[in-house]
């Protein structure tokens, strides 16, 4: 009877546990972090000229022009089409597009949160409700500055979920059904806007599935991605076809533009082995799934 008592204590603890996620200390971290947001893109640094460009791509396209023969632009199809539901919305309630771009990508960046947030209270050892919903808001939120509703930045607000996810199936929790199929499509997406991003998902994906022993657990979700790619990819066929017939001029003209190697390496290896300093100096005597992922 004791244990019994015992267990359904340690039960209602842990619903008790993932309850206070959302609460008044996290859930005022999150809107300081939104605020501090819309302050820093109304005040101080406003959408960067790329997006700027691909708004007005995504206007023609929304009153009736043609990709890749009414407008040129030199990325794939996504990088437009990710702008033409903000400029949609814009058009129907006549309100300034910058505006509902930026208010878009912070609904966005607050849903990243929410559901990295509770997704990750199934974990064993889950990390401070404040901290984890503070840190992750100010790194959807605030961070990306300059960068703010840059594709790199929607696939950052992407990346959080589906790598909570990647610590689950780490930790051998399952995901539901429609956890899975979102994972899978969130990481497909990712590819999508840049596919080269593909690292970012595919490596703690692998990692996952070496710690689990078994790579039937990032199958469901593998397929959701690869579903999303897909579709991305016939839709290209479909309403992009010119876009192929420029590849070659557009090879022609990027391909030779080349950097110094020792640059283009120690780029993108400095943050990751700063992070891994920082780990190697706070020696944890064990890395949390959340973490590695």
């Amino acid at each position: 009877m004791d244990a019994i008592s015992t267990q359904a204590g340690r039960a209602n603890s842990r619903a008790g546990r993932g309850t206070r996620w959302f609460g008044p200390d996290a859930v005022a971290a999150a809107l300081a972090m939104a605020a501090a947001a819309a302050a820093i893109q109304s005040f101080w640094i406003p959408l960067d000229a790329d997006v700027s460009w691909l708004i007005t791509a995504a206007e023609k396209i929304v009153s009736g022009d043609r990709l890749y023969v009414d407008v040129f632009e030199v990325n794939p199809p996504a990088s437009v089409w990710l702008y033409v539901p903000f400029v949609w919305i814009a058009t129907v309630i006549g309100a300034k597009i910058e505006a509902v771009v930026a208010s878009g990508f912070i609904a966005a960046g607050l849903a990243s949160v929410a559901a990295s947030v509770r997704m990750a209270t199934r974990l064993d050892n889950p990390p401070r409700p404040a901290i984890l919903v503070g840190g992750l808001s100010f790194l959807c939120l605030v961070l990306p500055m300059a960068l703010f509703a840059e594709r790199e930045h929607a696939a950052l607000l992407l990346a959080f979920p589906v790598l909570t996810a990647v610590a689950l199936i780490a930790d051998e929790k399952p995901l539901s059904p429609r956890e899975s199929f979102l994972s899978g499509v969130a990481a497909g997406l990712i590819i999508i806007i840049k596919p080269y991003f593909a690292l970012a998902v595919v490596a703690p994906a692998l990692w996952a599935a070496w710690r689990r022993r078994s790579i039937a657990a990032i199958l469901a979700p593998a397929m959701a991605g690869a579903a999303a790619i897909a579709i991305y990819a016939v839709a290209m066929l479909v309403f992009t076809r010119p876009y192929f017939d420029w590849l070659p001029l557009i090879a022609h003209t990027y391909a030779k533009m080349h950097n110094v190697w020792w640059k283009v390496f120690v780029g993108p290896t400095v943050f990751p082995a700063i992070a891994l300093a920082l780990a190697i100096l706070a020696r944890p005597p064990k890395i949390p799934p959340l973490v590695m992922a």
